[in-house]
């Protein structure tokens, strides 16, 4: 199980290479495109700003599907 229950744990799992590697396949299915703005018929991409990666799926999830030696 993943431990992000205090700030000091988020920012480990945040810099894991595991986070990363699933941040970079989720830019990648989005066309680096910010989906809730698409969603508004605008268009914002990596190169205009940051693209945040929401937690809409719990994290538990999200790494189940990793690697378990990356998790």
């Amino acid at each position: 199980m993943i431990d992000v229950s205090t700030p000091k744990a988020r920012h480990r799992f945040y810099c894991s290479g595991a986070w990363r590697r699933m941040r970079e396949q989720i830019l990648k299915r989005d066309n680096n495109e910010c989906q809730w703005c698409k969603a508004e018929g605008r268009v914002t991409t990596a190169k205009t700003a940051t693209l945040e990666i929401d937690h809409i799926k719990e994290l538990e999830y999200l790494m189940s599907r990793l690697p378990q030696q990356e998790a």
